[in-house]
């Protein structure tokens, strides 16, 4: 994992790069049930959004129970060690559910669409398959991420996303 946070770090180091995919960096992931469960509690606390039936986003869930889905700690230990000194940066963390299929029928939209982030967004796949596109100065890039991949998007770069099958995943937010 030292080469991952390594990587990361040299991303979020350079002008140059606006996005890396990491493949099966985690590939222990929490189920989908623990997502599902999460989602329920999230719903009473007020930390819960959906753009859209079928598509859930939990900002700022509680560590504590952020912390007991499986390897979600140690996400979060490979990510802030990468932005350790010389970069400051204050965290935070989503929650991505999608029970949604893109181009199934009846379903117009599985994702969030086109959109640019204040912040950096490392995103770990933890359930199911996304399509990725991310848009910079060199054109329109795709990637599909599966359960255990990363991606690292800089801030500020347009990105779409779209679910290949119903999916979840843990999003470091950093500035």
């Amino acid at each position: 994992m030292e080469n991952f946070t390594e990587s990361l770090k040299e991303c979020i180091l350079s002008s140059d790069i606006t996005h890396k995919v990491f493949r099966g960096v985690l590939p222990d992931t929490p189920t989908s049930d623990v997502f599902l469960e999460y989602l329920e509690k999230a719903k009473l606390q007020s930390k819960y959004r959906s753009d859209f039936e079928g598509f859930h986003i939990v900002n700022g869930p509680d560590t504590n129970d952020l912390f007991k889905m499986k390897n979600a700690k140690n996400f979060d230990t490979f990510c802030s060690e990468a932005y350790e000194e010389p970069i400051k940066s204050r965290h935070g963390y989503s929650l991505v559910v999608s029970e949604l299929i893109d181009g199934q029928e009846g379903v117009s939209k599985s994702g969030i669409a086109s959109h640019v982030d204040e912040h950096d967004t490392i995103h770990w796949a933890c359930g199911g398959d996304s399509l990725w596109i991310i848009s910079d100065k060199d054109g329109d890039h795709e990637y599909i991420l599966s359960s255990g991949d990363v991606i690292y998007v800089k801030e500020n770069t347009l990105h779409d996303v779209k679910s290949l099958s119903k999916r979840a995943g843990i999003i470091f937010c950093a500035r």
